[in-house]
């Protein structure tokens, strides 16, 4: 998916499925809980954020629907609804329901630093902001023809972000966001360019930079194998997910990918399906003048 010269109807189609296996693994609930608690500090501060290698912008447009009050194909509240396949032609995603005990279990292995406990929120609950609340989304991709394809669904959301074509190793970084998220992208860099990508995240976000990725391993190759032919017909995608879970980071080295890039006090969560989160926030990060 990253050859410059694939044909554009191949690439198009490999982007929507891209987009399908989003959905099915939940990545704008990976990324919802830390946004909800980075917007529950600001309170009434309006926040930016800035997707980068956003493919078909799939992850931006949900983003935005969550931030609704009412979503205007059902009039129903938009945290109710999602993009979970297969329910995501109906609008309908059901919610899960806590253990009879009222409390999570401590399932999912948490890494901060060098040292790792257990215990975090399941995807998708603990901070998750409110409906309503002030974000202004937008997403880069070097590739024309993604941006494009990011475009046209925002069109058809009626979603007023903003998608323009950026390198995002090599172009200057915009300033002015609030958050930097990064999607299925570090996979395909070298350690050094992984490196420089989270510098170069870090400079330009305001508070909080957050990656959602692969995790190297067994059961990750064998969902990609059974995932990409069940949810797409592409056969760059076929190819592309296996070749992308062998060439993925395991915990430990993106414990140290962020080490190397400076991120003090980042923290690297699993996350299903064989996905981790990387969150850092900014040492000198607040919202102290907040009313």
């Amino acid at each position: 998916m990253d050859d410059p010269a694939l044909e554009p109807l191949l690439h198009a189609q490999a982007l929507r499925g891209l987009a399908r296996l989003n959905r099915f693994s939940r990545s704008a609930s990976i990324l919802w809980a830390p946004i909800g608690q980075l917007a529950s500090e600001a309170g009434k501060t309006p926040l930016r954020l800035l997707d980068l290698a956003t493919g078909a912008g799939d992850l931006p447009v949900e983003l935005w629907r969550r931030t609704r009050p009412f979503d205007s194909r059902h009039g129903l509240p938009s945290i109710l609804l999602g993009t979970g396949w297969p329910w995501a032609r109906s609008g309908f995603r059901p919610i899960p329901r806590p253990p009879a005990s009222g409390s999570w279990p401590s399932d999912p292995e948490r890494t901060r630093g060098t040292g790792v406990n257990r215990g975090a929120t399941p995807p998708g609950r603990g901070g998750a902001p409110r409906a309503g609340l002030s974000l202004t989304v937008a997403g880069c991709d070097r590739s024309p023809v993604a941006i494009e394809q990011a475009r046209a669904r925002a069109r058809r959301a009626a979603a007023p972000i903003e998608f323009f074509v950026a390198d995002a190793l090599t172009d200057p970084l915009p300033s002015g966001y609030d958050i930097l998220t990064c999607s299925l992208f570090l996979h395909h860099l070298s350690d050094d360019d992984a490196v420089t990508l989270l510098q170069r995240m870090a400079h330009a976000a305001q508070h909080l930079v957050l990656v959602n990725d692969l995790v190297r391993g067994v059961p990750g190759l064998a969902l990609a194998v059974v995932g990409t032919r069940f949810l797409s017909r592409s056969p760059v995608v076929h190819a592309d997910g296996p070749q992308s879970v062998r060439a993925a980071y395991t915990i430990e080295e993106v414990c140290a990918l962020a080490s190397r890039a400076g991120l003090a006090g980042a923290s690297v969560e699993r996350r299903w399906p064989c996905r981790f989160l990387l969150s850092w926030r900014k040492v000198s990060d607040t919202f102290s003048s907040v009313g």
